[in-house]
């Protein structure tokens, strides 16, 4: 008797413990379709040098523009060294990838995942 309710309350902790940091997470990270950052403005205006500077590299951040929306891409153990390492080198960080997107089998159903960080110029 008393090994049960010893089961059901670990059970009962790692749920509710499950459930807060499943809220944590979602409130840090949003819903599923395309977000904003925090601090970033949608309507913001990224210049193609400030496109190019994002390259992903050397500790910069991984810029991409599709159709002159620009998305920040962060931990993805698929893009390392500012290339996405599945494209045959065709995905990289840093440049509009409108025409390269095309030719990859998700097509743009991976941009809802993305932070939307502005619109290119």
């Amino acid at each position: 008797m008393k090994r049960t309710k010893l089961i059901a309350t670990v059970v009962s902790v790692v749920l509710v413990a499950g459930l807060v940091g499943g809220a944590v997470l979602v409130t840090k990270h949003g819903s599923a379709g395309s977000k904003t950052a925090t601090n970033a403005d949608p309507n913001k205006i990224i210049t193609q040098a400030e496109l190019a500077a994002a390259d992903g590299k050397s500790g910069h951040r991984c810029f991409v523009a599709v159709d002159s929306v620009v998305y920040e891409i962060v931990d993805s153990p698929l893009w390392q060294n500012g290339q996405h390492t599945t494209s045959g080198g065709l995905a990289y960080c840093g440049a509009d990838m409108s025409q390269a997107i095309k030719q990859s089998p998700h097509g743009k159903s991976k941009l809802a995942e993305l932070t939307i960080v502005g619109h290119l110029k």
